[in-house]
């Protein structure tokens, strides 16, 4: 019986041994585990903050490589805003305060010219609704849509003028079409005052109107730059500023600038002409709802006492989508 108890005894111990020692190995294993994704998390730190800060340097030199830096700066913001977080969780407190440094200096960059995250909003009781689309393939459909929304102006860009497109659209009329490289339109329920093409380059044009709305005449323009070369940039807008200086009334200008807010040209021809950006950064080029990898170039400007009080992007149409602004003054 003695020899039982002993053997119980013996067995007893031997299992919570083995215990012990499995639980002490569970506790090494879970150091090392834990060491290894600690240095591994340094190591994706390290590696994302210097590449940001090294091209976020690049990007206030005026070469051809600091150019392209600068296009990206949003996705700068939006990688260190994302490291940030991450370190902040990770207890990464150096490289918490590395990400913070660089994600002021992006946001002072983007902040300059362009609203991150709100529209710029006026308390005027006016307003309007104007539809824009890029890559035009069918106009039915985008005619639909601004009856359905009540849209005065839609400015629409074709690579090649369309022989089908009539003189009208029901109520909608077409001010302005040419045989041009560039092609861009403008249908309006609005009597037109005066219309016409703005030649900013050899190859490149924008459709203007002039219209009253509220007992006040504004100067609408439509333009698309997608794809504009460095060469003839400076040129582009330099033109388009001397035209907004000419007018007399209040210029409203929509479309995809082929630059962002924050490029050094577009932040110089804000400057000649006192024209405000009013939207939010719109993360898409009319071909899809939302595209992490564009650079947002479309935009809408207007003088201070023009507010946007809200954008929508509407549903697809043959693989592009029109864009809804409302603006108030």
């Amino acid at each position: 019986m003695i020899n039982i108890v002993c053997i119980l005894l013996l067995l007893e111990s031997k299992i919570q041994y083995n215990k012990s020692h499995a639980s002490r190995n569970r506790l090494k294993m879970g150091y090392f585990s834990q060491r290894k994704k600690h240095e591994r998390d340094n190591l994706i730190l390290n590696i994302t903050l210097g590449i940001v800060a090294v091209l976020t340097v690049c990007s206030f030199d005026g070469g051809a490589f600091g150019r392209f830096c600068n296009l990206l700066q949003f996705h700068f913001y939006i990688i260190t805003l994302a490291a940030l977080i991450y370190a902040l969780l990770g207890r990464f407190f150096i490289h918490s305060l590395v990400a913070l440094l660089l994600l002021i200096v992006n946001f002072g960059v983007l902040t300059s010219a362009a609203n991150i995250v709100t529209n710029t909003s006026h308390s005027g009781s006016d307003k309007l609704t104007i539809l824009y689309q890029n890559n035009v393939r069918r106009v039915e459909p985008l005619v639909k849509d601004a009856l359905e929304n009540n849209a005065s102006i839609v400015g629409l860009n074709h690579k090649k003028a369309p022989a089908y497109l009539p003189e009208s659209f029901g109520d909608y009329q077409l001010v302005h079409q040419s045989r041009d490289e560039e092609k861009s339109f403008i249908l309006t329920t609005k009597n037109p005052l005066r219309a016409g093409r703005i030649h900013l380059s050899p190859q490149r044009t924008a459709s203007f109107l002039v219209f009253e709305n509220a007992g006040k005449n504004f100067v609408f323009i439509n333009l698309n730059f997608a794809n504009l070369s460095f060469k003839e940039e400076k040129n582009v807008f330099d033109n388009l500023a001397k035209f907004i200086l000419g007018q007399d009334e209040p210029v409203i200008i929509i479309g995809d600038f082929g630059v962002p807010a924050w490029s050094k040209t577009f932040k110089n021809f804000l400057a000649k002409t006192d024209l405000e950006i009013k939207n939010r950064i719109i993360m898409t080029d009319g071909n899809s709802w939302f595209n992490p990898f564009i650079v947002p170039s479309i935009n809408v400007l207007g003088y201070r006492n023009l507010g946007l009080k809200n954008i929508d992007i509407l549903s697809d149409h043959k693989g592009s989508h029109p864009l809804r602004f409302d603006l108030n003054f």
